[in-house]
C-alpha cells in the first residue's frame, strides 16, 4: 500500500504569495480599518 502524500507544507509565520479570490474579503476588510469599525462588525454576512 502506498503512503499517502500530504501536499501541505509548514510555513508558520509566512504569508502566502498570493491570495487568490480573496479581493472582496481584503477590500472589505481594508474599508473597515479606514472606518474604524470595529473587528466584531467584520464577522457579520452582507
Amino acid at each position: 500500500m502506498m503512503k499517502a502524500v500530504n501536499p501541505f507544507k509548514p510555513t508558520a509565520g509566512m504569508n502566502p504569495p498570493e491570495l487568490i479570490g480573496r479581493d472582496t474579503v481584503l477590500d472589505d476588510f481594508a474599508e473597515a480599518l479606514e472606518n474604524g469599525r470595529l473587528i466584531s462588525d467584520l464577522s457579520r454576512t452582507h
